[in-house]
């Protein structure tokens, strides 16, 4: 008895019709510069219009996380898609560009250990990088002002503080924001909540960051447990930091 090849034909024939179409449904990378120029040209809105939709067609393109983490304000968010970045794609061409902007918002926000780790990561994984020499000059710009604060401390007339805030040690870091009305709408949040809160702006190798805090505490022990309530209150992430 003859094999029927007809029938062997036609199935490897609907095979590859179904596999050729389904392989190019989702192609692996974007080209994201007239998107950075649309940026760039301050039509920041309308791009992040366009996300949904190339996010669906595009979903594995390194290009198109990094472009989510530039358009996405809330600092640490965007900690987090940079971070899936170079933890899946460390062959981007993006994947530098995204650990000096985790490099950037972790100096911002006064991290300086995660920072120096991923500066560290930098220097290790991407040697040839032209951000390494920009981050060195962050680093030594940081350090130059920690510098002459101390000295001016030192030789500065002793000014006598208000008695209320001398005793305030610890406050608490709730977030940090590339858009300053993000930064405000959670400052009003807290002030209707009767929460005591301001925003202070710190720029880290070109980024300026509007860094929220909130509460006043004597001791440690107060702004942790403080922080625990707010954090559960308003979905937050914050962390006790030194009251400056």
């Amino acid at each position: 008895m003859k094999p029927n090849y007809s029938n062997l034909f036609f199935f490897i024939f609907i095979l590859i019709f179904i596999l050729i179409p389904s392989a190019n449904v989702f192609p692996q990378d974007l080209n994201i510069t007239p998107y950075l120029k649309k940026i760039e040209a301050g039509e920041k809105g309308e791009v992040i219009g366009m996300l949904p939709e190339l996010k669906q067609y595009y979903r594995n393109s390194s290009s198109l996380i990094y472009l989510e983490g530039l358009l996405t304000e809330d600092g640490d968010k965007a900690f987090q898609i940079y971070k899936s970045l170079v933890d899946k794609y460390p062959n981007s061409k993006y994947a530098d560009d995204a650990i000096y902007r985790i490099y950037t918002y972790f100096s911002a926000i006064d991290k300086t250990d995660k920072a120096e780790l991923y500066l560290n990561r930098l220097k290790t994984e991407y040697p040839e990088s032209a951000y390494i020499k920009l981050a060195s000059r962050v680093t030594f710009l940081e350090n130059t002002k920690a510098a002459v604060k101390t000295e001016d401390s030192k030789t500065s007339p002793k000014v006598k503080e208000k008695a209320v805030d001398k005793e305030y040690k610890f406050t608490v870091q709730a977030g940090a924001f590339t858009r300053r009305e993000n930064a405000l709408k959670l400052k009003t949040e807290f002030d209707k909540a009767g929460y005591s809160s301001q925003v202070k702006d710190k720029s880290v190798g070109g980024s300026l960051f509007h860094v929220v805090f909130v509460g006043k505490f004597t001791t440690e022990e107060e702004a942790k447990s403080f922080s625990n309530i707010i954090n559960s209150k308003f979905k937050l992430q914050g962390w006790v930091v030194k009251f400056e």
